[in-house]
């Protein structure tokens, strides 16, 4: 990999942590959604399944700031949902069904984790 992909990689994950500072969407209990996963979108689709380490990164740094923590089920989801979409990215020339698989999975690691 290019040094160049490499710190966008690093400045994706730091936007990623930013973005999640701004905005917090409280979904159930504390288990919430905020704007970090646009970053983590737009590294999924422009670096393919490498893109997952901005939500892992980004995952971990924004817990460990914000509620002094370290969510090793969260970082595991976001591995597993970077490896999905970003080959799903790479697959499919559909930038809706792209979409779709995003929220789909995202939404179910929401899910998984608020059980």
């Amino acid at each position: 990999m290019k040094l160049k992909n490499i710190l966008a990689l690093g400045l994706l994950s730091a936007l990623y942590v930013v973005l999640g500072f701004m905005c917090k969407i409280p979904l159930i209990g504390h288990i919430g959604t905020d704007l970090g996963y646009v970053a983590f979108a737009v590294a999924l689709y422009y670096f393919g399944p490498a893109g997952a380490a901005v939500g892992m990164i980004g995952c971990f740094l924004e817990s460990y700031l914000l509620q002094g923590w370290i969510p090793y089920g969260w970082i595991a989801g976001q591995l597993l949902i970077g490896i999905v979409c970003g080959f799903a990215y790479k697959k499919v020339d559909s930038k809706i069904l792209q979409i779709i698989v995003t929220i789909v999975l995202e939404e179910a690691n929401i899910t998984v984790h608020a059980i």
